[in-house]
């Protein structure tokens, strides 16, 4: 998979695509619908490859910063997003991990692999069937999330067991405080090794 920076990284011989320009922020229904498209044409079209044109930063933030939105999502989880919803394989970027779409998709899973998701005012540890998530509900990019995906993204810890509970409604983590310690300890390991490079 391949991120560009700019146009002049897209080799002469990359060749016909369909391309979709946005800013993608979240990649939600709406982009996802755009994408669908996209993918939908690209099939009619001989099954050329689908590209997402994306901005960081944000053209408003260049044009008029006074009035550019919060950002929801960083450039690498928005290059993930978009390759789950369709714009991969020729958008990507550099991470610590790998590529999930496949499993999202439907196919072979590493389940025993612990899954680590992280974007400063959120952040959801995988280990097993339990998920520990943690949100600052009270920060600027909450508020964005509320405001703009009329959504509640909460605040604090929540604790589920997948297996049992794949909506996540019943939060544990009041009745399981090791696991939420644990899981919580795995992911500021997880946060160190990736800060250390």
């Amino acid at each position: 998979m391949r991120v560009w920076h700019g146009l002049d990284e897209v080799g002469a011989d990359f060749g016909p695509s369909v391309v979709t320009i946005g800013n993608f922020d979240g990649v939600h229904r709406g982009h996802q619908e755009v994408l669908a498209h996209a993918k939908a044409r690209a099939a009619e079209l001989g099954g050329l490859p689908v590209v997402a044109l994306t901005f960081d930063p944000h053209p408003m933030r260049v044009l008029r910063p006074d009035h550019a939105p919060l950002m929801l999502s960083e450039p690498g989880q928005r290059a993930e997003l978009l390759t789950a919803a369709g714009a991969g394989p020729d958008v990507t970027t550099a991470s610590d991990g790998i590529d999930l779409g496949p499993a999202l998709a439907g196919g072979a899973a590493d389940r025993g692999r612990v899954l680590h998701w992280d974007c400063g005012f959120q952040w959801a540890v995988r280990a097993g069937d339990l998920k520990l998530r943690w949100c600052d509900g009270r920060s600027a990019k909450a508020d964005g999330i509320r405001r703009v995906e009329h959504a509640e993204p909460g605040h604090g810890v929540a604790l589920y067991d997948l297996r049992a509970d794949p909506g996540e409604q019943d939060d544990l983590a009041a009745t399981r405080p090791d696991e939420v310690a644990r899981l919580t300890e795995l992911h500021r390991a997880w946060q160190a090794e990736v800060a250390a490079g």
